[in-house]
């Protein structure tokens, strides 16, 4: 049964590429290879919002929860744009920067620069 708030809603980041993407094909051996041409249609670039019920009265909006249906191009893209910026920040990042993942936390920070404060406030 369809949720009664169904909606389109258009995806932006894919909004923002070319109307045209290039497509690799392999043959079955993966000598020989392939470019086409695919255009995008506006399915391409939207995802259908669903709310699903979650328990008790159907009538109550706020006992829904929403969903997105995304098309798969937009979900393997946002992963890969995912980990490959999870594996640059290490690299970016000095290890002397607090709040970084597998160093510090923002409390150690916290705690740190607490520290300093009250040292430099005995000091004078």
């Amino acid at each position: 049964m369809e949720s009664p708030w169904t909606r389109r809603n258009p995806n932006r980041p894919l909004q923002n590429l070319h109307s045209h993407k290039k497509l690799p094909l392999l043959s079955c051996r993966g000598h020989h290879r392939e470019t086409i041409l695919y255009r995008r249609t506006r399915e391409d670039i939207q995802a259908n919002i669903t709310l699903l019920n979650k328990t008790g009265d159907i009538q109550d909006p706020n006992n829904y929860r929403p969903i997105t249906l995304l098309n798969t191009d937009y979900k393997i893209t946002t992963k890969v744009i995912n980990t490959v910026a999870k594996n640059a920040v290490g690299h970016v990042i000095p290890e002397e920067q607090m709040s970084r993942t597998g160093v510090c936390g923002t409390m150690q920070a916290l705690l740190c620069d607490k520290a300093i404060t009250e040292m430099s406030r005995l000091r004078r």
